[in-house]
């Protein structure tokens, strides 16, 4: 597959919105540890999407893959060492139930910094980019994210096109579970 450029113009606000939320951290309760655990989750399973994404090259594209490759952004392999044992417990930590499961604390400070550093790159790669189109309000909005990862700015309510209709209703309150005796 070879994305058109009306495809790339229209996939950029999605790759801005992941790499916002791996970026930048909303306001929360530091003391409470769900919370904490929540931002953690929305960085680490941005991070992970965003570790495909710098990583692999078109000609390993799976199906419809969106990849930095398609924005003339080189991929990369981001952990010099190690690879697969990280891909492993990005894999198994967060989207697999397995018996082999790892137990202890994420390794956010190994995961994270390399796909971090990487996505500030790409963020003053599109900023210039000249291969299509981009108008000057998407232009300027990956300008906005490199000012607010810069003053630390913290993530404001955002998301996206598919978590909307969820965040936008009013959680349940009220579910009580009945065990059969």
């Amino acid at each position: 597959m070879t994305p058109t450029s009306q495809e790339l113009l229209k996939v950029l606000p999605h790759i801005r919105f992941e790499i916002m939320s791996l970026l930048l951290v909303p306001e929360h309760d530091t003391k409470n540890d769900a919370l904490r655990e929540s931002v953690a989750l929305r960085q680490m399973v941005s991070a992970r999407l965003l570790y495909s994404f710098f990583t692999t090259p078109k000609s390993k594209r799976s199906k419809d893959d969106v990849l930095s490759d398609d924005f003339g952004f080189a991929p990369e392999e981001l952990y010099k060492t190690n690879a697969q044992k990280l891909m492993e417990e990005f894999n198994k930590r967060i989207f697999h139930l397995t018996y082999s499961r790892s137990h202890g604390p994420w390794q956010t400070g190994v995961l994270l910094p390399p796909i971090k550093q990487q996505s500030l790159k790409f963020i003053d790669w599109i900023i210039a980019y000249k291969g299509i189109p981009i108008t000057m309000i998407e232009r300027n909005e990956w300008r906005t994210l490199k000012s607010n990862i810069g003053a630390n700015v913290p993530l404001q309510h955002q998301s996206s096109n598919v978590a909307a209709p969820i965040i936008a209703a009013p959680f349940p309150t009220d579910i009580q579970v009945k065990l059969k005796s």
